[in-house]
């Protein structure tokens, strides 16, 4: 406590030395001392002072309310004198104020509280003049609105005479056009309907079967026209077939399941058994052949030219036991052309056999390096050229092999090409090698990101297999 007042006292001290050196003015000294010394009274006296600054009615009410609780502090007594007539003034201005307000409002209800208001304050300003002006309002208010009245009294007898006459003409229209509705009903729905269909039948029976279904597909579900439209289409798809047009006749009949002869036509006829063979082996459709999944890459005419979707094992391209008889081995004489002409094609059955087809296999050079190629060969199986690879796959990633799922094969997504790479001798570093000198074969060969690679892999690596071969469809 002691501490306190040693506090006070030396900010006091401090402002006194402010007042005598001019700093702070008189005013302000006093201000400062009262509230370190009464800081409560102090704070409510200038919350005294906000709110008379104010000046509304219930802000004098409470500056009155506060000053009367410190009328001893500093000058809250001299502040007092006259308040209470302030606030009588304000309080009546408000009401002035609000009952002015209603006064503007162009209603009846508006002006009779406004009279109400002004007679809270009689005799203020002109309270007396604008209650007699409010008056006023009302009688022209009455007034207009009761000539309003007979103007909307004129207006709806004149209306009703309207209505009166509009309705014996909506009579006799109404009356035309039940009429016309009737007939445009047997038009429409009827007659005209009856004779398309019609039309429809002779043009049927002429054989102009696709202006048949026109007419008929406009008819809608009018009589039998859904009915006569497949019948229409059933016979262009049997001139179809009639005139050796097959895949035309194919595509027709295909639409056609289980009309009439429809389903044993599809899969008796030879020559639509034929195209439907043709639409399961179109480029880019994957095939079950065999034990494995191959992807379609060409088709020409009667013959589809199938790729395994997968890398089917992990082989080298030929064989090496010493590194040191390494020689230039081409497709024609590498051990991975004999292993799929015959172990691997052994796999298929005797009829799966004899669906593929012995194709002229042609070994060009490589055509980055100019590697010879080899003769060219007649094979059951072969694997893809770089030529055949850049031609039947567009983009990298379309080289790229589908993920072999057999959980007991881990195979690479690398696979080879037939087509010869770079082949160079290179140094043995073996000490007094006899053959110090020895040749590197390499093999093209597609990488795991679906780029060719033309320098290529050392053919005794090993790589993927994808196994191509073109198959008879008939």
């Amino acid at each position: 406590m002691a501490n306190d007042f040693n506090s006070i006292a030396e900010q006091i001290k401090q402002l006194k030395q402010l007042l005598d050196i001019g700093a702070i003015s008189n005013e302000e000294y006093e201000i400062k001392k009262n509230a370190l010394l009464n800081p409560e009274k102090e704070a409510k006296y200038q919350e005294s002072l906000d709110l008379i600054k104010a000046s509304t009615y219930e802000s004098l009410c409470k500056a009155i309310e506060i000053l009367n609780s410190i009328i001893e502090y500093r000058d809250s007594e001299q502040l007092l004198v006259g308040l209470d007539e302030k606030a009588e003034e304000s309080r009546k201005n408000e009401i002035y104020d609000k009952a002015v307000k209603f006064s503007k409002s162009n209603t009846i209800e508006s002006q009779q509280k406004a009279i109400a208001t002004f007679e809270e304050i009689p005799n203020y300003k002109n309270s007396n003049e604008l209650i007699n002006e409010c008056y006023k309002r009302i009688e022209e208010i009455n007034a207009e609105n009761e000539i309003k009245k007979q103007k909307d009294l004129e207006r709806v007898e004149h209306a009703k005479a309207k209505a009166k006459k509009v309705k014996k003409i909506l009579v006799l229209v109404s009356v035309l056009l039940v009429s016309c509705f009737v007939f445009a009903v047997l038009l429409y729905a009827v007659i005209i309907p009856n004779t398309k269909y019609n039309n429809a039948l002779k043009l049927q029976n002429t054989g102009n079967y696709n202006e048949a279904i026109a007419v008929f597909t406009e008819l809608g579900d009018y009589k039998e026209s859904y009915e006569q439209i497949t019948e229409c289409k059933y016979s262009i798809a049997k001139l179809y077939l009639e005139s050796g047009k097959y895949t035309d006749a194919y595509n027709a009949f295909k639409e056609l399941k289980g009309y009439k002869d429809v389903n044993s036509l599809l899969n008796g006829n030879e020559h639509l058994v034929y195209e439907a063979k043709k639409e399961v082996y179109a480029v880019g459709n994957d095939v079950e052949f065999g034990d494995y999944t191959w992807t379609v890459l060409a088709q020409d005419n009667d013959k589809a030219l199938l790729i395994t979707k997968t890398c089917i094992s992990e082989e080298p391209y030929n064989y090496v036991n010493n590194s040191h008889t390494f020689k230039s081995i081409t497709w024609e004489k590498c051990e991975l052309r004999n292993w799929l002409n015959n172990e691997f094609y052994s796999e298929f059955t005797k009829q799966e056999q004899s669906k593929i087809i012995t194709t002229k296999v042609i070994n060009d050079n490589n055509p980055q390096l100019g590697t010879d190629g080899g003769r060219d060969t007649t094979d059951k199986i072969f694997i893809l050229s770089v030529d055949e690879a850049k031609k039947y796959f567009s983009t990298n990633d379309s080289r790229m092999p589908e993920h072999n799922s057999n959980p007991l094969i881990s195979i690479t997504s690398e696979w080879w090409l037939r087509t010869p790479g770079e082949n160079y001798t290179a140094k043995s570093y073996v000490t007094n090698d006899p053959n110090p000198y020895y040749y590197i074969v390499n093999i093209s060969y597609v990488n795991s990101n679906g780029e060719i690679d033309m320098e290529g892999h050392r053919m005794g690596g090993l790589l993927g297999v994808r196994p191509a071969m073109w198959i008879s469809l008939k």
